[in-house]
């Protein structure tokens, strides 16, 4: 079996059982693997190969992270072992660890005025409503998209996730200030299935246009940072923690399996370390 028909293999079995966000993410390193490796046969493959791998990716790649190229590694490791049942030992990277910059509270501030002054009109509602619950909730995009109207527990403020990429249903939980908001959209909609949709066909909002929202309102509001959707889940992450919430509860809020996929959240700044080390060290000037 060549790396070419490995990577086929693996692609059908992706299709087959994974989501097509995950697909999508697989396809990109696809690409590289099969532009540098070329097609040996996977019985050739070693880790030399690996080594020769890494090189070639930083002499073409000289801006490529670690991290990005540990993800190349392991997307090899794991073509070799679904695609063709071969084990092979890769070496990785050491990565950096660095903190992701998250949506200030003044942008969120600021997305949210300009929004809120358009909710008199449907398309302003929708959005408002949009953003409310990726601030708090935590939601995937690809999550938020499948959102029923039937999910929404209005009087329990909790929305159950059916469609996750664990394949394992949960509940979120949102503020009792939004309950409102969503009274308001579901009586304009009510015999909308799924909370999110396009205006013009009715059909669910895709990821794309997600994406395409909020990238004009960065445009709008003339805002410099990123806001993508899962700079949201992060945001609210860290806020989660950052106001006394802990782990375990954000681990099931999220959806993680593992609780060290969560404590990847734990986005502490200089300022919050000093605020934290002068309570416990210093509690009669704090």
């Amino acid at each position: 079996m060549t790396l070419h028909q490995a990577i086929d293999k693996f692609h059908r079995r992706l299709i087959i059982t994974k989501r097509p966000a995950t697909v999508m993410y697989y396809q990109f390193y696809f690409q590289l693997i099969r532009k540098y490796l070329g097609d040996k046969l996977v019985t050739t493959l070693t880790e030399d190969d690996s080594l020769d791998l890494i090189v070639t990716l930083k002499t073409h790649h000289p801006h490529m992270k670690p991290i990005t190229i540990n993800k190349v590694l392991s997307s090899l490791k794991t073509i070799l072992k679904y695609g063709a049942n071969i084990h092979l030992s890769i070496s990785r990277l050491a990565e950096t660890k660095t903190m992701i910059p998250l949506i200030s509270e003044a942008t969120i501030h600021q997305l949210m005025t300009h929004l809120h002054q358009r909710i008199h009109q449907p398309i302003g509602l929708r959005n408002y409503v949009l953003l409310t619950l990726l601030h708090e909730t935590g939601l995937r995009m690809s999550e938020l998209i499948h959102l029923k109207q039937k999910d929404v527990d209005l009087t329990h403020q909790t929305i159950r996730v059916e469609i996750t990429k664990t394949h394992a249903h949960r509940v979120v939980c949102f503020r009792k200030v939004t309950v409102p908001l969503l009274q308001q959209w579901f009586t304009l909609y009510p015999n909308q299935r799924y909370v999110f949709f396009d205006l013009t066909d009715f059909k669910p909002m895709t990821t794309s246009a997600i994406e395409s929202l909020l990238y004009q309102l960065k445009k709008r509001c003339q805002i410099k940072d990123n806001i993508t959707p899962h700079k949201w889940r992060h945001t609210f992450a860290t806020q989660f923690l950052r106001k006394g919430g802990d782990l375990e509860t954000l681990r099931m809020l999220l959806g993680h399996t593992n609780l060290k996929t969560t404590q990847k959240y734990l986005h502490l700044s200089q300022d919050d370390i000093q605020k934290t080390y002068h309570h416990i060290m210093n509690p009669d000037e704090s």
